[in-house]
Order: C-alpha cells, then sequence, then structure tokens
C-alpha cells in the first residue's frame, strides 16, 4: 500500500445517520476497504460534543433527521469548523432536489451522496 493510500485509511470518519442500518452499512463498506477509525451515531445531539472531542478528518452526514436535521447540525458546527473551511462534510440525501442541494452548500456540505449509497460511490467520494 502506498502511504498516501495508508494515510487515507487513517482518517478519522464521523457517520450520523438516524437509522442504525444505514451506519451499519457504512461500516461495513468503509472497513472492509481498510478504513478503521470510525465512529458513528443515530443522535445527531451528540455530534457537537463528539465533533470537539474526536476532531473528524470527514463527516458523513444524513440531512433528513429527527430533533436535529443535519442542516442545523452543520449551522451548529460552522463556528468551529472554520465557517465551512474545516472539516468536508459529504451529505447524505434521499431527495436530491436543486433546492436541497443549494440549502446543504449554503450551510457547509462540500459534497453529496445519494441514498441508497452505492459502495463504490462511497469509496470515491470518501478518497476524494
Amino acid at each position: 500500500m502506498k502511504p498516501e493510500e495508508q494515510e487515507l485509511k487513517d482518517l478519522r470518519i464521523l457517520a450520523v445517520d438516524d437509522e442504525e442500518s444505514n451506519l451499519l452499512l457504512l461500516r461495513r463498506i468503509l472497513e472492509r476497504a481498510g478504513y478503521t477509525r470510525l465512529e458513528t451515531t443515530t443522535d445527531p445531539t451528540r455530534v457537537p460534543v463528539m465533533f470537539l472531542e474526536s476532531r473528524p478528518d470527514l463527516v458523513l452526514l444524513d440531512l433528513h433527521m429527527p430533533v436535529m436535521d443535519g442542516f442545523e447540525l452543520m449551522e451548529r458546527l460552522a463556528g468551529v469548523n472554520g465557517n465551512g473551511t474545516g472539516v468536508p462534510f459529504l451529505v447524505l440525501i434521499a431527495d436530491a432536489t436543486q433546492e436541497t442541494r443549494r440549502r446543504a452548500l449554503s450551510v457547509g456540505a462540500r459534497d453529496f451522496l445519494t441514498k441508497p449509497v452505492d459502495q463504490i460511490e462511497l469509496l470515491l467520494r470518501v478518497h476524494n
């Protein structure tokens, strides 16, 4: 394995989705690809503390969750995340409308991944 590939496998990834089955799928795909530093939660209210404690290199974030959606979460983290210039957010979306994409980009999303998640696309976007 090339040094840059090993560096990628050492990424600290935080995955947030209110559906446990989605998190299990993400974990399975990423671990099979060699990613070992993955934290997950179904509770978006825990994310601000987890974000500060684990200092992830990448956040995989579902937009539509109860209590606090992905939009609100990105807004809350903007101040500690360089207002969108720090940790990239790869947003998981089921509805890929222009309005949803624009709103997500305006609050800090860097890229999108449409649900249901395609394994190859997930790995390519995480790599990017």
